[in-house]
């Protein structure tokens, strides 16, 4: 895994976690770690790697099904509704759905996820992460166009983020 950002930008929207299998936009990744924060203040939530990481992607998990992940200091923001300048209304769904099949691999085995080809001494291969790995390779697969389509326009950055009227929490 790395940190990868823009050479000569200082736009917190150019930085990403990167590792062979995912790719998370700073942003998301610094709005779900300040919502954690607030809502697991206990020091033992946060003493390991791994619960922590079960912290950060469980209430992803969560803000993915509902659709919904406010911006922690501009709450009428929701991260999740973005409008792509096409005429192709696929793009929003499909981007949530390629990172809710991530965010399921990854909490069935994080280090495997993370780490491909990784496997501890005496262990035997997790069924679920299997499963859940080959569920978003074949998403990925059977959507392959339509993702490098909205990479494109992440990248041109060829969206706007939407205000929503209506307060939710999370």
């Amino acid at each position: 895994m790395k940190i990868d950002s823009t050479p000569g930008s200082h736009e917190a929207s150019k930085v990403s976690i990167r590792s062979k299998n995912c790719s998370i936009a700073f942003n998301l990744l610094q709005t779900i770690l300040l919502w954690c924060c607030e809502i697991h203040h206990g020091k033992e939530d946060w003493e390991t790697l791994l619960s922590s990481l079960k912290i950060l992607l469980g209430l992803l998990k969560h803000t993915l099904a509902k659709k919904h992940l406010p911006h922690y200091f501009l709450q009428p923001l929701n991260i999740f509704n973005k409008q792509y300048k096409t005429s192709n209304h696929i793009h929003q769904p499909l981007s949530l759905e390629v990172l809710a099949h991530e965010v399921s691999a990854m909490l069935a085995d994080a280090t495997a996820y993370l780490v491909p080809g990784h496997e501890s001494a005496g262990c035997s291969v997790n069924q679920d992460y299997e499963e859940k790995a080959t569920a978003l390779r074949e998403y990925k697969e059977r959507h392959w166009e339509e993702l490098r389509e909205l990479k494109r326009m992440e990248d041109e950055r060829m969206y706007k983020e939407v205000e929503t009227t209506e307060e939710k929490t999370l």
